[in-house]
């Protein structure tokens, strides 16, 4: 698998590699959009899971297929040139909300589907205004990477619509 590029851009700057076991769990949220996944990486109370909700919430409110693969720790599986997220058996169908706890998600649970994004949600003062075509290589696959403010951000789910070629008024 090393050396093999999954995405379409390349740069020569990218977001700083913090898993340290990319092939195996990661602490990240992941939810599919038309088959593609997005991977949404932060530290604990970040905003994963909101964010997450917010752009199922928006793409399933224009009649897109989107769903919830796994929140908080996901499974990243190389397969053909790009990397399948899945859920831990364990979590799978559940997703925590802060201030409740966990609650059931199987009506909008995906089973799988290859990474096309990367989000990193950093604090504030370190996202970027333009995401001028950064990547981040996980598990040998070079991936489209945006860094976002940490926790409420409106603008957060228009930035990954616009990142994957979608309409930004979902």
């Amino acid at each position: 698998m090393t050396g093999r590029t999954c995405a379409v851009r390349a740069s020569s700057s990218a977001c700083p590699v913090s898993d340290r076991h990319p092939t195996g769990p990661v602490h990240a949220t992941a939810i599919a959009i038309d088959g593609r996944c997005v991977l949404i990486a932060g530290e604990a109370g970040s905003g994963k899971t909101t964010l997450a909700l917010e752009i199922i919430r928006r793409a399933r409110a224009a009649d897109r297929d989107a769903g919830l693969i796994a929140d908080d720790r996901t499974d990243l599986v190389p397969h053909q040139g790009t990397l399948l997220a899945r859920c831990p058996a364990p979590i799978r169908g559940k997703i925590e909300i802060r201030g409740f706890g966990i609650a059931d998600a199987t009506a909008m649970t995906v089973a799988q589907a290859p990474v096309a994004l990367l989000v990193r949600l950093v604090e504030p003062a370190r996202a970027r205004r333009f995401a001028e075509g950064e990547t981040e290589t996980l598990a040998g696959c070079r991936l489209p990477c945006l860094r976002l403010p940490a926790g409420p951000a409106p603008s957060a789910a228009t930035a990954v619509f616009a990142a994957l070629g979608l309409p930004v008024w979902l």
